[in-house]
């Protein structure tokens, strides 16, 4: 049952009058109520599909719908509200989007620049003569840029098991150029301790072929770790700190960040895997990577967050850039940053008028911002399926077609 909480009423009382399992909504009452959405959420909880779902919708002009279900662990007490903090996975992928953009728009990158100007470890890079069967190569002829890397037509290859068994994939693991590897999946048959720092990941991938010559072909990469190391080398600081000084701090996302403070951390949702009908832990509170600062920073899939501070910066998406009155970016940079984005996605490059921005990540995470509708979209989960892709994130068709009846009312 859908419950809203109006100012007057102190979070303790909320808390009182619903169970750990319902539908709540925030105590900010929704502006526009979204009872398909709500069906679906619940059906979930219901289901033991997740512990525990956080979801902020929004359409138009209005303050976003902040609609929440379940707990922070399947064996827990702690309900899931607004600031209950998530990891984000490959959602990550749209921040660095975005802060990759705005060193482009301060002058610290092209996007067709080369990447060996600023990884000179790269500049020797050999691309796998078959790579389906051997590690076997020749010297590339084509060159690397910073937009092959934010489009993953780059040529390097990508560590995660889901995305196929060849060599240059087994290589990865065996080598710990891991990133976005949490918890027990770093404990897999076949994976090596993981590397630590971005200079030890670049020093491991000159090590090792490209799959592709550059700009010839769309893989799913590790491109936007990669362009961590490349934010790192023209600032001069760490890829944490960038992230945090461009956009988390200026769009006051205070629960956002690489690792959950100590005092944060009774708000983290346990992240658990699911093989078959067994479920199991991955990453729990107590023990989880991100309680203390990672050992590899991953751009592509390194962030937590909540679904309020995601709301901030969906809401900064559909604004172009400003948020609250104040410019994070420049307009023709966040849509330059959501094509870009929306390419990587697919092998498509045929995107034209405003784009929509949809990401979604391995632990049931997703960002979708509609900017023909202005609608928005942040779903929060914490399972991360294996399998298909597709059978992964099936949430993402259903939550948006929750939306669209919700629209069509």
């Amino acid at each position: 049952m859908l419950i809203r909480r109006r100012h007057l009423i102190t979070n303790a009382l909320a808390t009182a009058m619903i169970g750990a399992t319902g539908l709540r909504a925030s105590a900010d009452e929704p502006t526009m109520p979204w009872p398909s959405v709500a069906k679906l959420i619940n059906g979930y909880i219901e289901q033991r599909r997740y512990a525990g779902v956080a979801t902020a919708i929004g359409s138009g002009v209005a303050p976003p719908s902040y609609m929440n279900a379940g707990t922070l662990a399947f064996d827990g007490q702690a309900i899931v509200t607004n600031d209950s903090i998530f990891r984000l996975y490959s959602v990550t992928k749209a921040f660095t989007a975005v802060l990759t953009l705005i060193m482009v728009e301060n002058g610290k990158l092209r996007l067709d620049q080369p990447v060996a100007e600023i990884l000179p470890e790269l500049s020797q890079s050999a691309v796998a003569t078959e790579p389906k069967i051997s590690l076997a190569a020749r010297p590339a002829t084509g060159t690397m840029t910073i937009e092959h890397l934010l489009t993953h037509t780059s040529g390097l290859s990508n560590w995660q098991p889901f995305l196929g068994d060849n060599p240059v994939s087994n290589a990865y693991r065996r080598n710990g150029l891991t990133p976005g590897a949490y918890g027990a999946h770093k404990r897999r048959p076949g994976y090596g301790p993981q590397v630590q720092g971005l200079d030890a990941l670049i020093a491991g991938l000159a090590e090792l072929p490209l799959i592709a010559e550059p700009g010839t072909a769309w893989n799913y990469s590790i491109g936007y770790d990669v362009l961590g190391a490349v934010i790192e080398r023209v600032t001069g600081k760490s890829f944490a700190t960038v992230m945090h000084d461009y956009i988390i701090a200026p769009l006051n996302m205070h629960s956002s960040g690489f690792q959950v403070p100590t005092l944060q951390l009774s708000r983290l949702t346990t992240l658990y895997g699911r093989t078959g009908d067994e479920t199991y832990v991955i990453d729990a509170p107590a023990t989880s990577d991100f309680a203390r600062p990672p050992g590899l920073v991953a751009g592509g899939g390194g962030l937590v967050s909540t679904a309020r501070d995601m709301a901030r910066f969906a809401d900064m998406l559909l604004n172009e850039g400003l948020s609250d009155g104040r410019r994070i970016a420049k307009a023709e940079t966040i849509d330059q940053a959501i094509r870009l984005f929306s390419v990587q996605r697919s092998s498509s490059s045929k995107v034209s008028g405003k784009v929509t921005l949809s990401a979604v990540g391995a632990s049931s995470t997703m960002l979708h911002v509609d900017r023909e509708r202005r609608t928005s979209a942040v779903f929060l989960a914490q399972l991360n399926r294996t399998g298909s892709p597709a059978a992964a994130m099936t949430y993402r068709p259903e939550l948006l077609a929750a939306i669209d009846a919700d629209l069509a009312r």
